[in-house]
């Protein structure tokens, strides 16, 4: 797989991967990652992909805060 985009937060990194799935990764303290729960998360887990998370659009690009992504 090849990654699209990345982009890191304070305590956080997401990635889009070319197909449009969104793996996340790093402290889950705040729910940041959005993989439904708040443990740390040490290596990259899938969200889902545009299907499943985002009605079927294609994600193309992510954008971080200090404590959240959007």
């Amino acid at each position: 797989m090849l990654e699209m985009a990345v982009a890191c937060g304070n305590d956080f990194t997401a990635v889009v991967m070319e197909k449009g799935d969104i793996w996340s990764f790093s402290k889950g303290a705040d729910g940041q990652l959005g993989l439904d729960t708040d443990a740390d998360q040490l290596l990259p887990a899938c969200m889902g992909g545009a299907d499943e998370v985002f009605g079927g659009e294609a994600v193309v690009m992510v954008a971080a805060g200090d404590t959240q992504w959007q």
